[in-house]
């Protein structure tokens, strides 16, 4: 694996990332209070169960470009192609980090109270699944059985699913497995059983499938011998051929982003794998890159950029935001004020973001 840091990785992370903690909430706030965009564009930015939206695509491409960054991160810890005692201990606490900071995100775990605590609730724990499966298949040096796994693992799901339950909320067998299994693991610690309408456990199969098309596409951009436009181009078709895959089989199988059903993480990962494609070759192809260092910067510390907009820490933020945008409502209205604190909330975020590099960099 080349050692050089891909530049479109960081960029469709960090625009990825953008538009969940920042953009997002910007444009639901403007539509609420200010009546634009359209209702048909806010339609968008909402979860449907069996359609796929705008805002469908985030998640997957977080998944998804956490894999692409395997190679980087645990490539250089293999030695001969076997992993080290630095391997195995990234591993272990890459997967503690993120399964805590899911927990602290969507899994009530600051609330202190055992029954309220939610075990595996959030896209940071599918990350750490994800993780762990694409960590062991690197471990597989033969190209073709690595680039086998997802298959293996989409249809381990997908076959279950089809042939026991249907596809409504409650009747798919991905929900039916998940009261038996949150039970399972939650109840011995005295945590919630609560499932809401997404699943977890049973989908970790298609979490490894996202995060292991990343790790693949990683792979295909990071060839020394192919030119830019070439691997590019390769990776342009595949992500072309999977996101024919999820139209082809949208009359059998629905588009259900609750459960990651086939169709729908076909669709996902092929809109991923072509972003990433026009990406690389604008930026580390052509080298055009100027005036893209915001989002740079929310590609690098992603996680960080995470964990302000979707834990207690917003609190803190829109209290800011309120202390100091408040005077504005005397100025241009309530709903004006409201529009430009979502703005201001974006601008904290991003200073945040600002600091941390700083540190970092000491």
């Amino acid at each position: 694996m080349q050692n050089e840091r891909l530049y479109s990785l960081d960029l469709l992370r960090g625009l990825d990332i953008f538009f969940l903690t920042v953009l997002c909430g910007i444009l639901g706030t403007a539509h609420a209070k200010l009546g634009f965009p359209s209702a048909a564009f806010n339609e968008q930015l909402m979860h449907r169960w069996g359609l796929f939206h705008v805002i469908d695509i985030v998640m997957p491409m977080f998944i998804f470009m956490c894999g692409a960054a395997v190679p980087f991160a645990l490539g250089r810890r293999l030695k001969d192609g076997r992993p080290t005692a630095a391997f195995w201990k990234h591993l272990a606490v890459r997967f503690a980090q993120l399964w805590a900071c899911g927990m602290i995100a969507q899994g009530n775990l600051l609330s202190l109270e055992m029954s309220k605590i939610r075990l595996f609730d959030n896209t940071l724990q599918t990350i750490a699944c994800g993780y762990v499966i694409a960590a062991l298949v690197l471990l597989i040096r033969v190209r073709w059985v690595r680039w086998t796994m997802p298959v293996v693992l989409a249809l381990v799901y997908t076959i279950p699913l089809a042939v026991y339950g249907d596809y409504s909320p409650r009747g798919n067998l991905a929900f039916i497995l998940e009261t038996k299994m949150a039970a399972f693991f939650s109840a011995p610690f005295g945590f919630s059983t609560e499932v809401g309408e997404y699943t977890w456990y049973p989908t970790v199969p298609m979490f490894g499938v996202m995060t292991l098309l990343g790790m693949i596409s990683t792979e295909i951009l990071a060839d020394k011998v192919a030119s830019g436009s070439r691997k590019a181009l390769r990776l342009g078709l595949l992500g072309a051929g999977i996101l024919a895959l999820g139209w082809a089989t949208y009359p059998v199988i629905p588009s259900i982003k609750h459960i990651f059903t086939l169709t729908f993480t076909a669709q996902a990962m092929g809109w991923c794998m072509i972003s990433l494609a026009v990406l690389y070759y604008l930026t580390d192809v052509l080298r055009f890159r100027r005036g893209l260092g915001i989002f740079i910067l929310f590609g690098q510390f992603a996680l960080t950029a995470y964990m302000l907009a979707d834990t207690p820490l917003v609190a803190i933020l829109y209290q800011a935001t309120w202390e100091l945008s408040h005077g504005l409502v005397h100025l241009v209205g309530e709903n004006w004020a409201a529009f430009q604190r979502g703005i201001l909330q974006g601008v904290l975020i991003t200073l945040a973001l600002v600091v941390r590099r700083r540190l970092k960099q000491r």
